[in-house]
């Protein structure tokens, strides 16, 4: 991050703040992180949107303003601006992943957020991601990134089992090479999951059984997070 926020365009700087969401106490990340900021908010334009092409579908356009405001801080007043340049566009959005997008920025009124969140969940689940939809990078959103923006865009109460299933799919999917699949978007599944998860408040113990039998146990303390390292045997068995 330090090389690449050096001279970033705007749409470099949106990516880089993507991961510089909780840098508090940190002080060259909060440095860099308001310098990042600076540079998004100057390359906002005159109507209030971004994007890093000059021609290009309004789908991509709309997720790129959406994508850009959400890495801003709520008093920022170019996130203020693009609220308006989002409510523009809202009759424009007829597919789940635009929508999605735009309700994790938290920019859009409550009958707006109705109308985007019934284009997100069909039948309690979240619907099909479509073809022929674009990221901010101008490709198709891998399915992880998808599920992220989904999740950050419905609550508890909205999401219900279809919110807890992508957090689910997200974790099963990460891997320690490629991460969770989305790509440069892979800071936004870590916010979903973030979301999602209630923090830990004490130390708990974590018990992992084979063939219902306890293989190992060890106690997670939040204040002082650590690997999870158990030695376990080896041979098949039903974990």
């Amino acid at each position: 991050i330090a090389r690449l926020a050096l001279a970033p365009s705007g749409g470099q700087a949106a990516d880089l703040l993507l991961s510089l969401q909780q840098v508090a106490g940190h002080e060259q990340a909060e440095k860099t992180r308001k310098r990042l900021i600076r540079t998004v908010e100057d390359a906002q334009r005159a109507d209030g949107t971004w994007s890093r092409v000059s021609n290009g579908p309004l789908q991509r356009l709309i997720v790129e303003t959406a994508q850009a405001a959400y890495t801003l801080p709520a008093d920022s007043r170019a996130k203020k601006r693009a609220a308006g340049a989002l409510e523009r566009f809202l009759p424009r959005i007829d597919d789940p992943y635009t929508a999605a997008v735009v309700l994790a920025t938290g920019l859009v009124g409550e009958s707006a957020t109705e109308t985007l969140t019934k284009l997100l969940l069909v039948d309690g689940e979240l619907a099909k991601l479509p073809s022929g939809v674009v990221n901010t990078w101008g490709a198709p959103p891998a399915r992880a990134e998808y599920l992220a923006w989904g999740t950050l865009a419905l609550s508890d109460e909205q999401g219900g089992e279809a919110r807890g299933e992508a957090v689910a799919e997200l974790l099963q999917g990460y891997d320690a090479v490629w991460g969770f699949g989305a790509g440069p978007a892979d800071p936004v599944a870590l916010d979903a999951i973030a979301s999602a998860l209630d923090a830990l408040a004490k130390p708990v113990d974590v018990t992992l059984k084979r063939d219902g039998k306890t293989a190992g146990t060890v106690r997670v303390d939040p204040k002082d997070p650590a690997a999870l390292l158990m030695d376990l045997p080896t041979g098949t068995a039903t974990w």
